[in-house]
């Protein structure tokens, strides 16, 4: 109504499929920049302010300090937080798809995913063992990316292997 009032013509993002891509994308950060944050600051915390203040004694400004200091001692937590985000990339939040969506069937082209599919192979249609095997698929794609991305890691630098 704001928009409308001031000149703009009516929005119906809700229903148009278009929008929501970046609907999603910007719900998903939101929901784990929240955790992330926590983990990345308890990190800075953790470290020794002595690096920071003989840092800052030697005329570093506050750029090289976040380059020199902050940003080496967070690599190790970047990289298993990658490695964690990898092996839950072909998962999806099916509470947050049916809690924002509703699983509106006049989305499904734009919204649906691995995940709201085997919920509506299972409950609409019964087919528990397709539900079944594409969970396994599902779970053993998502095994093999963090393999192979702990793989990567490694040949950069052993140190931050997950195993």
């Amino acid at each position: 109504n704001l928009l409308v009032s001031i000149g703009f013509e009516r929005l119906d993002f809700y229903n148009d499929p278009k929008y929501w891509r970046v609907i999603l994308t910007l719900c998903n950060i939101w929901k784990s920049a929240g955790y992330n944050g926590i983990i990345y600051f308890s990190t800075i915390a953790g470290f020794d302010t002595s690096l920071y203040e003989s840092a800052q004694v030697d005329g570093a400004n506050l750029w090289q300090r976040i380059c020199y200091i902050t940003i080496p001692l967070l690599k190790p937590t970047i990289i298993i937080l990658f490695l964690l985000s990898i092996g839950k990339i072909m998962s999806g939040d099916l509470t947050m798809m049916m809690s924002i969506t509703n699983l509106s069937p006049m989305l499904l082209d734009t919204t649906d995913i691995i995940d709201t599919y085997v919920y509506r192979s299972v409950i609409g249609v019964g087919d528990f063992v397709m539900g079944s095997a594409v969970g396994l698929y599902q779970s053993i794609f998502g095994f093999i990316l963090v393999l192979f991305s702990n793989w990567l890691v490694g040949r950069f630098d052993k140190d931050y292997q997950l195993f």
